[in-house]
């Protein structure tokens, strides 16, 4: 009645792993990306002076710079794979 073919394995498998490693790579950017929102919320919340919070925010703003960088790391990572099956 139906004729069906059997997909390439290799091929489903090499399809699947990427569409796992984009969609990971999505999730850790967007986790990246509300950390980073709320560590300047923090930042802002602690700009009264005082020797600790002084401490407590400048920690807060590498923080944030870095998970900034990491963030724009893997959107370069996510565009790569983007073009690997688009």
């Amino acid at each position: 009645m139906y004729s069906f073919a059997i997909a390439d394995g290799a091929a489903s498998e090499a399809l699947w792993a990427w569409a796992r490693a984009r969609w990971a790579v999505t999730a850790a950017i967007d986790a990246l990306d509300t950390a980073g929102a709320c560590l300047v919320g923090i930042i802002a919340d602690t700009g009264w002076e005082s020797d600790g919070v002084r401490a407590l925010t400048d920690t807060l703003d590498d923080l944030e710079a870095r998970s900034g960088d990491v963030s724009g790391g893997l959107r370069v990572t996510e565009w790569e794979l983007g073009r690997g099956w688009s």
